[in-house]
Parts: structure tokens; C-alpha cells; sequence
């Protein structure tokens, strides 16, 4: 039920979508700029980042991983 309701929305909104562009008007043009803009931001902001302290994964030493016995084996 879910999936099919949602595949109604989609098509419905790609054929709005399709109208407008058809129309000629500039709603679509504003549209896609609205969209391409939406893109364009980041999806985790730096000020996230920082409160995560993420930087620190990166600023400490680097580790080692020590590869098993096994692993070492010709083959």
C-alpha cells in the first residue's frame, strides 16, 4: 500500500513538473533553481562537524593494523 502511494506522488509530481516545463512559464525555470541550489548545500554543516569533534579522527596519530598469521601465508 505505502509503495503504491508513493509511486502516485512521484508520478504525479513529475507530471507537474512536466507541465510547467511545457507551459513556456518561469515557474519551472525558478523551480530548478530552487532545486539546483538545494543541491548544492552540504549535507552535514561545519558547525556539526565540529560539535562532533570529527576533526579529531584525522588530527590524532595514525594506528596500525597488524595483519594475522594466515594472511601472511603464501598461497
Amino acid at each position: 500500500m505505502l509503495l503504491t502511494l508513493q509511486l502516485a506522488v512521484c508520478l504525479l509530481l513529475a507530471l507537474a513538473i512536466f507541465l510547467l516545463k511545457a507551459m513556456g512559464s518561469g515557474y519551472y525555470d525558478s523551480f530548478m533553481a530552487y532545486y539546483r541550489a538545494e543541491l548544492q548545500k552540504p549535507v552535514i554543516s561545519e558547525r556539526v562537524f565540529d560539535a562532533a569533534q570529527l576533526s579529531r579522527l584525522f588530527s590524532e596519530k595514525p594506528f596500525t593494523v597488524q595483519a594475522t598469521p594466515d594472511e601472511t601465508a603464501p598461497r
